[in-house]
Order: structure tokens, then C-alpha cells, then sequence
């Protein structure tokens, strides 16, 4: 029997001899709250004189029970899950008490919610990592109490695949839909990028990429000499820099505006060594820009004068 929690003193008054006495007193019958932040809990008092408060349960809009924590007792102060940022609209809160002599009652509260609930947001950082380095996986206002789980592949410099994982569960989502992770990257051998998908609730919400920076990605090359007229060789030189990674350059000539490129220069050593030269041709300029990348990630610009 499902009885409104405004009527249920008046019933129990007029039916003195039901052992058990229970209250909602949030959300209120009646009340309007709003999706935010927040949890709104679910809480009353059920008390009986048979026995015991032995288990305690809510309901919300007919859907499944769940139990609260709490310390058995004659007269019990309960308070859990959450009634709000459940959508905008009218809901139903129901919660059962039972006493140690198996007497059950169930009062229900009808109240509703205006606005929306905030929009799920999800974070992994930071996007360079080194072995042994943390990263944080920070979700809020997802689904709640859903498994996170992500899939993991690690790519060499030319995006072939060194290492893949498989399905790997972190963790659930807490009533609120917030969940939180700190890991520590570890990378195989030959990885220079890490592509990750993240899963919420066996849906997938996100996908992330990461770079190894362990790996010397970003090796400050030289490039000499800046004063190059005429028919003056220039060469770039890299020096244990990613091994095997593409080397890119873009030229954007002053005051023509002339851009040469992107252009590839050719692919570092298995040490990570490389070296090229290039003859300088002028016209009427009176200065280049050369923007140098290693496999598509930039590592400087440097400036050159006749």
C-alpha cells in the first residue's frame, strides 16, 4: 500500500495500532526544486514499536529500489540518493520501511523539478605525458552510477600501431554522475602518440589523444647561418631527437608573402639524428620565415636575412 506522505500522520492517528511510523520530509510533497549542482537527498524518519527499522528503501518515478545505509534501530533519521537532476517535470519519490517483525509500509512524495539538469562534461589532461607522469580523467553530471571504461591504441611516428587494449574498467560514476581517476602513463616501446576512447554507461562520450614527451619530441633543431645572401647553403640539424619521424618545413618570404611549403625534408635517424641543406634564393625579399615540424609537431621557427 502506497500511501501520500501529507496523509500519513491523519492514517496514523485514526490507526494507532500500525507498528510503523514513516515520513518524507525531502523531497517535500508539493515542492519545487531545482536541477543544479547539487544533490537534492531523498530523507525522512521511519520509526516502529514492533522492532527495529531493518531496511529502508526509494523509489523514484516507479523505477527500481535502493536500499539506504543506515544502522537498524527503533527510530531511524535516513538520507540518500537523489531526487533531483533527474530531468525538468513532475516525479514520485516512494520509500519503504520494514521492521524486524516484517511489518512493511510505503509513503510517496510527488513533487517537481524545473530547468535542466547541467550538460555531462568530460576531461583527460594533460595532452604530453612522460612515463610514470599522472593524468586525470575528471567526469561530472553524467549518467549516474554507469561504468567508465576506455579503449586504449598506441602509435608509432608514422601511425602504425605498436600496442592496443582492450575494454578496461576504471571505475563507476557516483549518483551524481561525477567520477574521478588519476593514472600514470606508460608507454611502449616505439610509441609516440596514444589514441584513447573513453566509455560512460557502455557509450562512448569522448576521445582523447596524448604524446609521449619522454621522447624528445621537441629537440630545438639548429638551423644555420641566419645570414644567408645569394647561393648561401643553410642546413638544419637535429641531435637525438624521435627516431624515424618525418621533418617538415614551411618558408613564408617578406615583403612578397611568398609561402614554400610545407615540404618534406626527409625522416630522422634511428637516433633520432638528421641533416639537410638547402641553397637560399632571394629575389627582391629581405627576409624568410622557416617553420620546422617533427612528424607534425612544430619545433620552432627561425628567422633568415640576406
Amino acid at each position: 500500500m502506497t500511501i501520500p506522505a501529507n496523509l500519513i500522520a491523519g492514517l496514523l492517528a485514526s490507526s494507532a495500532s500500525h507498528p510503523i511510523s514513516l515520513s518524507i520530509t525531502a523531497p517535500l510533497s508539493g515542492s519545487t526544486i531545482a536541477n543544479n549542482t547539487t544533490a537534492e537527498a531523498i530523507a525522512g524518519v521511519a520509526s516502529s514499536i514492533a522492532g527495529n527499522i531493518t531496511a529502508l528503501q526509494y523509489q523514484i518515478d516507479g523505477g527500481s529500489w535502493n536500499n539506504f545505509t543506515f544502522t537498524a534501530a527503533a527510530s531511524v533519521s535516513y538520507s540518500g540518493g537523489n531526487a533531483g537532476q533527474i530531468g525538468a517535470g513532475g516525479h514520485t519519490v516512494a520509500v519503504k520501511a520494514t521492521d524486524a517483525a516484517a511489518n512493511t509500509l510505503t509513503v510517496s512524495s510527488s513533487y517537481s523539478i524545473t530547468g535542466s539538469p547541467p550538460a555531462p562534461a568530460y576531461s583527460w589532461t594533460p595532452y604530453y605525458t612522460y612515463n610514470g607522469q599522472n593524468n586525470y580523467l575528471t567526469i561530472t553530471h553524467a549518467t549516474a552510477n554507469a561504468t567508465v571504461a576506455y579503449t586504449q591504441t598506441q602509435l608509432d611516428a608514422h601511425g602504425n600501431a605498436v600496442a592496443t587494449l582492450g575494454m578496461t574498467t576504471l571505475g563507476t560514476t557516483d549518483v551524481n554522475g561525477n567520477f574521478s581517476h588519476t593514472g600514470v602513463a606508460s608507454w611502449t616501446a616505439g610509441a609516440w602518440t596514444d589514441s584513447v576512447q573513453l566509455y560512460v554507461g557502455g557509450v562512448q562520450v569522448g576521445a582523447y589523444s596524448f604524446v609521449n614527451s619522454s621522447n624528445n619530441l621537441y629537440a630545438t633543431p639548429s638551423y644555420t647561418p641566419n645570414t644567408a645572401p645569394n647561393g648561401t647553403q643553410i642546413t638544419l640539424n637535429f641531435a637525438g631527437s624521435w627516431a624515424s619521424s618525418t621533418v617538415t618545413q614551411t618558408m613564408t618570404f617578406s615583403p612578397s608573402g611568398t609561402v614554400v611549403g610545407p615540404t618534406v625534408l626527409g625522416f630522422t635517424d634511428a637516433n633520432g639524428n638528421f641533416s639537410s641543406s638547402q641553397t637560399m634564393t632571394w629575389g627582391t625579399d629581405t627576409s624568410c620565415s622557416i617553420q620546422v615540424s617533427l612528424s607534425g609537431v612544430s619545433q620552432g621557427t627561425y628567422t633568415f636575412i640576406p
